[in-house]
């Protein structure tokens, strides 16, 4: 093998292994806006007419990543979509503060488990209050409806909001 195609193997070589097998890359790249404050959240959303979307995520869980890179993420990315709610992140498996809807301080662990999102992933579609404005979606059946489910659930959100007085 010549000596300048061993550099160069070499140096991409490096230069993958620095990139994505840094800790961290991966995590953080897949990730909706995470929760901080759901009370102000729950103001924009209540004044836009508006729903929040809630997705519970675990460290490591194969699903949430796919659901996030598939579905989620896009979702957030897209005008179209972030005009119809507000995109949220609950890490299940975190103590990272963050407000409830009525502004009392709390973690993301102790805000999945009293909105009955610890099954992981979970998209729950919630109004201002908190309360559930369609069926959660619960886990990947199967990917070929996933999406679909999501957007569906959505909608419904969204429509029951702009009904709304």
């Amino acid at each position: 093998m010549n000596v300048w195609f061993k550099n160069a193997l070499s140096s991409v070589t490096l230069a993958f292994f620095a990139v994505f097998l840094t800790p961290g890359f991966a995590a953080d790249e897949l990730a909706l806006t995470r929760a901080v404050n759901l009370q102000a959240d729950a103001k924009e959303a209540q004044s836009r007419k508006i729903p929040l979307v809630l997705f519970s995520n675990l460290t490591g869980c194969h699903y949430c990543r796919g659901a996030l890179r598939e579905v989620l993420l896009p979702m957030q990315r897209d005008a179209g979509w972030t005009r119809t709610a507000i995109y949220r992140q609950i890490d299940v498996d975190k103590k990272t503060p963050m407000k409830d809807f009525e502004g009392k301080p709390t973690t993301h662990e102790a805000f999945a488990q009293k909105m009955k999102l610890q099954y992981t992933p979970t998209v729950a579609v919630v109004d201002a209050g908190g309360t559930s404005l369609a069926d959660p979606i619960i886990g990947v059946a199967t990917w070929d409806y996933y999406g679909y489910n999501v957007e569906e659930a959505i909608r419904k959100g969204y429509s029951t909001t702009q009904a709304a007085p």
